[in-house]
């Protein structure tokens, strides 16, 4: 896994196959803090696992101690090229269902999903691949806590906050960027500024709240986001898997992108009717970011409007339905799996 947004989504379809069908679940992950205190608080195990030479090893031995019958299966959540691992995976009998991967990796999984309403991964090009491939908006897992709070939203007009969340790491600290250009926000407004589990420059945070006169509310390491997403009238996020958390509970959404690459992203994503993009941080100004923000609030008809379009953009099954894909995986796994 890479990325806190990668962390949390794994651990979506986790919950699910652990609840719904009592499946043993397992993390190998690497030595990031934040990783481990995510999986610590959500009450998952996992081991450390590096890229040296007893990685064959070490997995061997984990896959012999918790699945002595050899029925198992690895589902792995990662942008990057896993070839390797996931060859090694095959030679120990276990099948692999990968997530949202468009490198050449992608060719030796038994099965791709990409859990994206936006994303058309027909267009990749899979001549020559024997697996499964699914995707769209069916397939976006989120946790149960968002959707046991959904019953009870009101609606939008009537959420008062706006919600400040770029992310579990926020690599160019676009919290700040949003801070400053909302110094001046209506002060009538509760602004919560929500800082992920692995962000470094939090108490750069706290000093700009300070300096600007304790403005907003700073919430580290949130564990009741789905409570803090219902009651917002107005989000300001990143690209990432919180798009999805924020259309589901029918949040209104400016999205801000780190890399110039994710145009295209934001381009489909509005297409969805709930997301208005900004582009890319670096050509933006602050009194950019405080305009958009400040026209989408005082337009409160084309707030409900997006509203109304995010809460039809998933089901939030997509996480059952990956764990009965992961079910039905193990059933073949063992002695008797046949490499491809």
């Amino acid at each position: 896994m890479i990325g806190m947004g990668h962390v949390f989504r794994t651990m979506a379809v986790a919950e699910a196959a652990r609840i719904r069908f009592d499946l043993q679940v397992l993390f190998a992950r690497n030595d990031d803090r934040a990783v481990a205190e995510a999986l610590l608080k959500n009450s998952f195990e996992g081991f450390v696992l590096d890229d040296g030479p007893a990685r064959a090893r070490i997995l061997g031995e984990t896959l012999s101690r918790y699945a002595p019958d050899g029925r198992a299966l690895c589902i792995t959540d990662s942008k990057e090229d896993l070839s390797a691992e996931i060859l090694l995976m095959k030679e120990l009998g276990v099948p692999v269902l990968l997530l949202d991967n468009i490198t050449p990796a992608r060719f030796h999984a038994d099965v791709n999903i990409y859990p994206a309403a936006h994303f058309d991964f027909r267009g990749l090009g899979w001549n020559g691949y024997t697996g499964e491939c699914l995707g769209g908006r069916d397939w976006v897992p989120l946790a149960q806590r968002f959707l046991r709070v959904r019953p009870g939203l009101r609606p939008v007009e009537k959420r008062e906050a706006l919600l400040v969340t770029m992310g579990g790491s926020d690599p160019n600290r676009l919290a700040l960027r949003v801070m400053d250009s909302l110094r001046a926000f209506r002060s009538d407004v509760p602004i919560r500024v929500v800082l992920g589990f692995s962000c470094r420059f939090a108490e750069e945070v706290q000093s700009k709240n300070r300096e600007l006169g304790n403005r907003f509310t700073i919430i580290e390491q949130a564990t009741n986001i789905e409570e803090l997403m219902s009651d917002t009238g107005l989000a300001i996020t990143a690209l990432g898997t919180t798009i999805y958390e924020l259309a589901y509970l029918g949040v209104p959404t400016i999205v801000m992108s780190n890399y110039r690459e994710d145009a295209i992203d934001e381009r489909e994503l509005e297409k969805l009717g709930c997301v208005v993009p900004l582009g890319f941080h670096a050509n933006l100004s602050d009194a950019d970011i405080r305009d958009s923000i400040d026209a989408l609030w005082r337009n409160g008809e084309k707030r409900a409007s997006m509203s109304k379009k995010g809460l039809e953009v998933i089901d939030g099954q997509g996480a059952k339905r990956i764990a009965e894909k992961a079910k039905g995986l193990i059933a073949r796994s063992g002695p008797s799996y046949q490499r491809q």
